[in-house]
Formats: structure tokens, C-alpha cells, sequence
């Protein structure tokens, strides 16, 4: 099994610890998936009230998007929902 290692934890993984990342030469994120979910909180908790406008405006501007998208999961996952509703 090949190994990596993370840019910020320094520590050396299996691959299947890394996202793909397209950009990068050897198609892998440079942070492993622990890490990578820690930089992202951060980036979050830093630009929540930015993140959360930008949100609340993609929705108001696709709100046909997001109507034929719950409608289509809504049909796919009947059985789910039936379920969830017994609760």
C-alpha cells in the first residue's frame, strides 16, 4: 500500500486518508481528510456570516433548482420518507 504524508500533521498516511484533488500532480489533496476537516471548520467559523449570505442568496436565485431537486428526491426515496414519518 503506497503512504503520504500530510503538509500539516506531518504524519504519514494511506492514500485512501487523502480527497482527490485534480489540480494537485499526483491527483491528492496535500492535507489528509482529518486535517482538511479541521482547516475547513476554521474557514467557516472565520466567514460563517459571509458563507451564510452567500447561501441564503444562491437559494433565493435558484429556488425552481432546488424545488425539482426535492421533488426528485422526494421520488427516489419514498420509502425513507414513509419511514421517517412513522417516527
Amino acid at each position: 500500500m503506497n503512504f503520504k504524508k500530510c503538509f500539516l500533521c506531518k504524519e504519514e498516511k494511506s492514500l485512501d486518508n487523502f480527497t482527490k484533488d485534480n489540480d494537485k500532480k499526483d491527483g491528492l489533496d496535500y492535507l489528509c481528510r482529518k486535517c482538511r476537516s479541521i482547516k475547513n471548520k476554521e474557514r467557516y467559523l472565520l466567514n460563517c456570516e459571509k458563507i451564510n449570505l452567500y447561501s441564503k442568496k444562491w437559494q433565493k436565485n435558484n429556488s425552481q433548482k432546488i424545488k425539482i431537486y426535492r421533488k426528485r428526491w422526494n421520488d427516489n426515496n419514498q420509502e425513507y420518507n414513509r419511514n421517517y414519518c412513522k417516527k
